[in-house]
């Protein structure tokens, strides 16, 4: 359902950023991510996203103008608009049906599944005739199912601010590894650890 999709996140926590094109990757989606509202609306129509999660408070514009703007664009209202807030941030639930979101979710994630769950609701919702029509680039034949572990009581927290751990800012110098692709390495490894191990994560 949700192989060969995109999802545009707009969300100034590099940390969200890297767990959600992390965690997407898994699934074939195409994560699209950019830290404000802005750079978020002038993208649309490169993107061409299947859904959008956009967090309600970043600077410039917030969640719900970018909700918004979606919702009245006659060319993009048909996409689906998840909204992110802090379990500890100020939330105007009637400023959210207003603009028209589709769904709220609430950070830091307590689980992935649901996360992933929750999305590919959105994605599956949306009426055959306004889906991207497939093209020579997308599979048309189902892969194999592959094998998980059950991640229903993987519980995953997030803060919105905090920069990466310090032991990951500057890989081995007896790395040839270049510095990028280190850094994505460590986030691998470690959403791999917590997929295998129930734990509470703070990063």
């Amino acid at each position: 359902m949700l192989a060969g999709r995109k999802l545009l996140l707009a969300d100034d926590s590099v940390t969200i950023q890297k767990v959600i094109e992390l965690t997407f990757a898994d699934e074939g989606v195409r994560v699209v991510a950019f830290g404000n509202g802005e750079e978020a609306i002038a993208h649309l129509d490169e993107v061409a996203p299947d859904v959008v999660l956009a967090d309600i408070h970043m600077p410039g514009k917030t969640g719900f103008e970018v909700c918004q703007h979606i919702k009245q664009s006659e060319k993009h209202k048909h996409i689906p608009v998840m909204l992110l807030v802090g379990s500890f941030e100020p939330f105007d639930e009637v400023e959210a049906r207003r603009v028209g979101a589709d769904d709220i979710l609430t950070k830091p994630f307590q689980s992935i599944r649901r996360l992933i769950d929750r999305v590919g609701s959105l994605v599956g919702s949306r009426p055959a005739d306004q889906r991207e029509v497939p093209t020579a680039e997308l599979p048309h034949t189902e892969l194999p199912p592959t094998p998980k572990l059950d991640s229903d009581k993987l519980a995953m927290t997030t803060a919105d601010t905090e920069p990466l751990p310090p032991e990951w800012r500057g890989k081995p110098e007896t790395s040839r590894e270049p510095a990028f692709q280190w850094v994505n390495r460590k986030w691998k490894q470690q959403i791999d650890m917590m997929r295998r191990k129930p734990t509470r994560f703070w990063i």
